[in-house]
C-alpha cells in the first residue's frame, strides 16, 4: 500500500515543499525548494530509535545545511509515526540572505504539522510482515 501528498509552504521569497510517500507503515519525506532542489541531508527516524542525519558536501567544499529542515520535520513526526521515517531535504536559495535563513526552520514546523495531520487521518494496514520463527530457515 503507498498514499501520497504533497504540502508547500512559503515564506521570505520562496517555497518549500514536502512529497510525502506513506509505505505500508512506513514514511518517505522528500522536501525540496528555493531556486535549486537537491539532497542535502538524510535523517532518519522511528517511534523507538534516535534521530540520525547525514549531511552531504556542497559543490563549495562545505556541508549543507539542510539538517535544520529535516531535522525538524523528523522531530515533530517522531510521537506519531506508525513506523520509520526517512526525510531527505535538498533547498537551496541563491544569494540567500539572513532574513529567508530564518524563515527555513518556521516552514519546516508549518509542514511537519501538516504531514502529521495528514498521516493521523490515513488508513494504516492491519496485515503484519510475516517472519520465520524460532529453528525455521528459508528452505
Amino acid at each position: 500500500m503507498q498514499l501520497h501528498f504533497t504540502t508547500s509552504e512559503t515564506s521570505a521569497g520562496y517555497t518549500i515543499t514536502a512529497k510525502v510517500t506513506l509505505i505500508n507503515r512506513d514514511l518517505m519525506i522528500v522536501v525540496t525548494g528555493g531556486d535549486f532542489d537537491h539532497i542535502g541531508a538524510i535523517t532518519t527516524i522511528a517511534s523507538n530509535m534516535q534521530l540520525q542525519t547525514i549531511r552531504f558536501p556542497s559543490h563549495d567544499g562545505r556541508l549543507h545545511q539542510d539538517h535544520y529542515i529535516s531535522e525538524r520535520i523528523a522531530s515533530g513526526l517522531k510521537e506519531i509515526l506508525p513506523g520509520n521515517c526517512v526525510v531527505s531535504a535538498g533547498v537551496h536559495v541563491n544569494q540567500i540572505s539572513k532574513h529567508q535563513i530564518a524563515a527555513a526552520v518556521p516552514m519546516a514546523v508549518q509542514l511537519a504539522r501538516r504531514i502529521k495531520d495528514w498521516l493521523q487521518h490515513q488508513p494504516l494496514p492491519t496485515v503484519q510482515p510475516q517472519y520465520y520463527q524460532g529453528a525455521q530457515h528459508p528452505q
